[in-house]
């Protein structure tokens, strides 16, 4: 398979000759140990570490996501109900039999309903409130989805809440919702810090500035850009170089060669409400760098 810039063994090698370690001429297997194992396993973690404070290539900006329930009936609901239920207008009940047996009701819950195929109704459909739980068979909505009583297909009963991708890092609150405070909880779900809760409104789509993992493992290293690529390989070598070695500072060369690899890369934009690029590490790099040659002279 081609590899775009360098390649995971390419990279190892790199690392490992910054200790003076032999070259490898294939990557380690999982049960491998040894001087190029550690190496790898620093490289993918220096990686993973980078990426999360968020890049140009690994960000997608004001991406739209729609919060969704969980529970029993949690589904896509496409072309055929996920539980066929009745509608009784008179006590605004949905009744499904068991449907509803591992669900309990909080406060906020909500059930994703719609039209069944081949019936002729106008059930509103989408997320309604539920008000209470009568039984395992039947719940009741704070409000009429129907002016007559009918069938329907419900899904997703309980909470409404935003998870997103296990190749997600990090979320930032953007566009329409930039003045939320969103944050990634445990289980990649959406958190709300200013309401205190990852429960979302009906409707509530959220827009997110998301940092996505594009090479953190052996597998998927071959799609990250040469520029990320050699960035990342610096930021490993001076690790890698400091805990073989047991330095108590970093090799000035690399420090520079570091800097210069930094600045290449393409960056976000600056935060509006920082007063420092959290991830520009080059003007701090120099300095270091001046300070070194300094001290050796």
């Amino acid at each position: 398979m081609a590899v775009l810039g360098m390649s995971l063994v390419d990279a190892l090698n790199e690392v490992l000759r910054s200790v003076g370690e032999d070259h490898i001429t294939s990557a380690p297997g999982a049960s491998d140990t040894g001087p190029d194992k550690d190496a790898e396993t620093l490289l993918l973690r220096v990686t993973q570490r980078l990426m999360t404070m968020g890049f140009q290539e690994n960000t997608e900006l004001a991406k739209a996501y729609t919060p969704d329930g969980t529970g029993p009936q949690a589904g896509s609901g496409a072309g055929s109900a996920d539980s066929t239920a009745t509608y009784t207008v008179s006590s605004r009940t949905i009744t499904a039999t068991g449907a509803y047996s591992g669900y309990t009701f909080g406060s906020g819950d909500s059930v994703y309903v719609y039209p069944i195929e081949s019936t002729a109704n106008a059930i509103v459909e989408g997320y309604h409130p539920i008000a209470s739980k009568t039984n395992a068979n039947a719940i009741v909505l704070q409000s009429s989805i129907w002016v007559a009583d009918d069938v329907c297909g419900v899904r997703a009963v309980g909470p409404l809440k935003v998870t997103v991708g296990t190749d997600i890092l990090r979320v930032r609150s953007a566009g329409p919702s930039s003045y939320r405070k969103l944050v990634l909880n445990a289980g990649q779900v959406v958190y709300d810090a200013d309401r205190g809760t990852d429960t979302m409104d009906n409707d509530d789509t959220i827009y997110l500035d998301v940092t996505k993992n594009l090479g953190s493992t052996a597998a998927t290293w071959p799609n990250i850009s040469p520029d990320m690529k050699e960035m990342i390989v610096s930021w490993t070598r001076l690790e890698y170089q400091r805990w073989r070695n047991m330095l108590t500072d970093r090799d000035t060369q690399l420090l520079q060669e570091l800097a210069i690899a930094e600045s290449t890369w393409a960056r976000n934009a600056m935060e509006t409400d920082k007063e420092i690029q959290p991830f520009n590490a080059f003007s701090a790099l120099l300095a270091q760098t001046r300070a070194a040659s300094q001290t050796a002279r």
